[in-house]
Formats: C-alpha cells, structure tokens, sequence
C-alpha cells in the first residue's frame, strides 16, 4: 500500500492531495480527489471525474463534516479540473437548513467526536484534532504515514493507519499523543480503516492481501487479537467500515468482483444479512444520529453529472436518497 492519499486502487477513497497556492487555481490531472483511481487510466481509458465534496462525518449533534476540493473547472475529455483553494479544506453542513461554512482550509478524513464537539482529521501524513468550529487545532501523531482517524467511544483515544512498522497496520493513540501503540501483534498483509466496536474492546478492519495489496475484506479482531472474518463470496474489496449508533448494524464500502463502481452496503454484526443500500455507486458512509439514514459520497468516475461527485443521503428505511451538497456553482465544464 502506498499513501493513502495517493489514488491507488479503491482502498483509500480519497484522493491525491494537490498542492495549492493561497487565491491561486492549478490544473490537475488523473489521479483526481475522488477514490475510485487504479493509478490513472492513462491514454487507454475513459477519464475518471473528480470528487467534489467526499469523506462524509455525521456527528451526534446533526452536523455534518466533509472534505472540499473546492473543484471550479473540469475538462470533459480528459477528466482535468482545476481548484480554487479559497473553497477547498473541510467544512461543515447543518442538514436541516442547508447552511454550510469552511472550518479549516486543509485537512482530509474528517472524524466527529463521540459527543459531537471535536474533529479528528489527516493532513500531510499525519493526524490532528480540532474543537467542532475549527479551532484549536493541535497535532497528535507524528512520523511516518497517519491517516484516517477513528474515536474510541469515551472520546479518549483514535484508530488511525500508520505505516510505522513498515507496513500499514491498524495503531491506538490518545487524543493528547501519548501512548502510541500497534492494536494487536504484526499480521500478514496491511491492515487499514479501522472502526472500534460500541463497547470500546475490539475492532473492525478492511485486511488487504494479494500480490499488491489490491484486495481487502473486512474482519473483527477483539481484544484478545482474535480475528473473525466477515465479509465472504465475491467481494473483492471493502472499506470504511462504521457501526449504526445502537452497535446493531455495520455500514461499509463493498466493491464486487463482478461490478466495476463500489455500493454502500449495510449488513448485521456478524456479516450476515449484507445488502447494498445505494443502487448508482457510494462509499465513504457515516451513519445520521438517528441510526436511520447515512450518508455517503456518489463516485464520479466516468460519470460527468452534477449528481456525481457530491454527498447523498439514503434513508435506510424506504431506500429514497437525497442530494445534500452540489458543485461550486462557478464550476465550467470545458468540452
């Protein structure tokens, strides 16, 4: 596995971090913000779009956190696109109203707090936590690759990714730094984006195999270092897992060997049950307060629609989605 933010294959999904100037746009082009990236199509394929928003958090207050890559220009032929770093970093959406603002002008992954007050979040390889509005920002890893962070339930601890033993494996921290340590002995392959269980003592993990580490799965390991492998059939990668707010339920990103754009798919907590919650494509899923909705992010891929790209809401119960979040509305298309 390379940088999670590198755009290889589905197993990160996010994208690659441009480097932007302040009130300046720079041209990018494949691999884009999005995640759905098997390291760039190159001149024998069809363009992958990019994300426009991506990386949904649903907090226990209502509010939603998620990344922006402040997109304002795509080339329909090649899947360039430029950004505008004034709109870019993560914001936060009451969905109630629709009302949005910019906490923060950089940053990926972002995490809300078990009680709604703080956000976990990577940048440049490593992770940090912030109060709900964007202040006090500290840092809380440092060294090697850190990415996606994950809370304990008492909001005293995080599961990040780190590549500190050489490989990506799944670590513990506490929020102030201290204490860092691997969860459980080294295992074959990496191991990454890890949720932990409603009762603080084990956790889920998409567990990455194969010759390049192009196939995951998802598994529970408990406290003991137990692992039980959940995810079965033709599934050729998972990720993001998260549980529902009453521990009952496990939403996550599946993508099948015979389906070329990945699905959020809900199953029960010992993987039975699994169904596919969002028919035209979505990962990154974060579960609403409630436990009856979550949202997720729709892949853009080769897709060029102002419905792709952005955040969707699934209410679980009669399956109707909503869109939550658009493109900048000064986005050109240039075809």
């Amino acid at each position: 596995m390379k940088h999670p933010h590198s755009g290889i294959a589905i197993t990160a999904f996010v994208g690659a971090v441009a480097l932007l100037m302040v009130g300046c746009s720079e041209e990018h082009s494949a691999p884009k913000p999005g995640s759905f990236d098997p390291g760039g199509w190159g001149s024998f394929g069809p363009p992958h779009y990019p994300m426009h928003q991506d990386e949904p958090s649903w907090s226990a207050t209502g509010a939603i956190a998620y990344r922006d890559n402040g997109i304002i220009s795509i080339d329909s032929l090649t899947g360039a696109f430029s950004q505008d770093p004034t709109l870019a970093g993560i914001w936060v959406l009451e969905p109630q109203t629709g009302e949005r603002r910019r906490i923060l002008s950089y940053g990926f992954s972002p995490a809300w707090s078990p009680d709604g007050q703080q956000i976990a979040f990577e940048n440049a390889g490593q992770i940090y936590v912030m109060d709900g509005d964007g202040s006090n920002v500290r840092q809380v890893t440092a060294g090697a690759q850190n990415s996606f962070p994950a809370w304990h339930p008492d909001g005293t601890r995080l599961l990040y990714d780190s590549d500190s033993g050489g490989k990506y494996d799944i670590w513990v921290v506490d929020v102030d730094g201290s204490n860092a340590m691997r969860f459980c002995a080294p295992v074959e392959g990496d191991r990454r984006l890890g949720a932990w269980n409603p009762d603080g003592m084990g956790i889920l993990t998409a567990w990455y195999s194969g010759e390049f580490g192009d196939h995951a799965e998802l598994y529970h390991v408990d406290e003991n270092c137990h692992a039980e492998h959940l995810t079965v059939g033709q599934v050729a990668i998972v990720g993001q897992p998260h549980y529902s707010p009453d521990g009952s339920q496990i939403a996550l990103t599946i993508g099948l060997e015979s389906e070329a754009i990945p699905q959020v798919w809900v199953m029960s907590l010992d993987g039975s049950g699994a169904q596919p919650v969002t028919p035209m494509g979505g990962w990154n899923p974060s579960w609403s307060p409630d436990g009856t909705s979550v949202i997720f992010a729709r892949p853009a891929l080769t897709k060029l629609s102002r419905t792709y790209g952005v955040l969707w809401i699934v209410n679980l119960q009669n399956r109707s989605a909503k869109q939550v979040s658009g493109w900048w509305p000064q986005v050109g298309v240039r075809r």
